[in-house]
């Protein structure tokens, strides 16, 4: 599936459409950061479908951002702990703020190959006019690579 640009997501205007002062460079500096933030960036809809990655994600996970876009948020969670994510993505939803996921917990995200890294990972709430998205940071602890 290919990748969407960030104002596909429905109910996020374009750069185009912003009529105040400084909303253009707004929508730049978000563009930005998000492609440039030394931590993965997900956004993920209410049914767990990914609509965008950074490319940091693409690094910590070894999948391919054309892989990941349109994919189950649950390739990225090991499989014991698969069943019980859609629970608490559902509960997530019925009451979003931003929060740490898993506190006290040893957080792992599934690279591609099946390894496990550890990370901690932050959610927050994105409700949009096209429905309620999950923005979650996902910092990997200890050394980069594989």
């Amino acid at each position: 599936m290919p990748r969407r640009p960030p104002e596909a997501i429905p109910g996020v205007p374009s750069p185009a459409n912003y009529e105040r002062p400084g909303d253009q460079l707004l929508f730049s500096l978000a563009v930005t950061l998000f492609s440039h933030s030394p931590d993965g960036i997900l956004v993920v809809d209410e049914q767990g479908l990914i609509h965008m990655a950074n490319r940091q994600c693409e690094l910590m996970t070894a999948y391919p951002l054309e892989e990941l876009i349109g994919s189950p948020v649950e390739i990225l969670i090991p499989e014991e702990r698969r069943e019980l994510h859609a629970g608490h993505r559902a509960n997530f939803i019925a009451e979003p703020r931003m929060r740490p996921m898993g506190v006290n917990l040893d957080l792992r995200l599934r690279r591609k190959n099946g390894a496990e890294v550890s990370v901690d990972i932050n959610l927050a709430p994105a409700a949009t006019s096209g429905g309620m998205y999950v923005i979650a940071t996902i910092r990997r602890f200890g050394a980069s690579g594989s």
